[in-house]
């Protein structure tokens, strides 16, 4: 009998250890399905950055090929250090090399998009003739 009464005490005992383990499971299975989801953010997280990155990538790309450049405070404009070029300023910020094209009084960007226009602070318009000319009819009026 005393062998009975052992054996049902360890069943006893098995039979908390085994509730409690379930219990420790249902959890485990929780917090193993809160785990998978914040995985899936930390993916989704890792995808943008790699593609934010490779975005920066090929605009830092852009500006190492982009020749040095000074900006002209009377112009407006970026001038060339091994070139002497002048390159539109709001062309660069959207990391386009656009050499200007150059005209009498200014610069003209030649991208579609932008179409920006410096003026030359050094051009000076030609001088206009402020002289009236009088011109003479050669109409006899005696004859109307």
């Amino acid at each position: 009998m005393l062998k009975f009464i052992d054996f049902i005490r360890k069943l006893i005992v098995d039979i908390f250890n085994l509730r409690n383990l379930r219990q420790e499971l249902a959890s485990l299975k929780q917090e193993n399905a809160s785990l998978k989801a914040e995985n899936d953010n930390l993916k989704i997280d890792l995808k943008t950055g790699q593609e934010e990155h490779e975005i920066l990538k090929q605009k830092f790309d852009v500006f190492q090929r982009m020749p040095p450049t000074e900006f002209d405070k009377k112009s407006g404009t970026l001038i060339g250090t091994k070139d002497n070029f002048r390159y539109c300023i709001s062309c660069k910020v959207k990391t386009i090399i656009s050499p200007l094209q150059e005209l009498e009084h200014g610069w003209q960007c030649n991208i579609k998009e932008c179409k920006e226009f410096y003026n030359n602070p050094e051009y000076k318009p030609p001088a206009v003739s402020t002289q009236r000319r009088i011109y003479r009819s050669r109409i006899n009026w005696d004859t109307y």
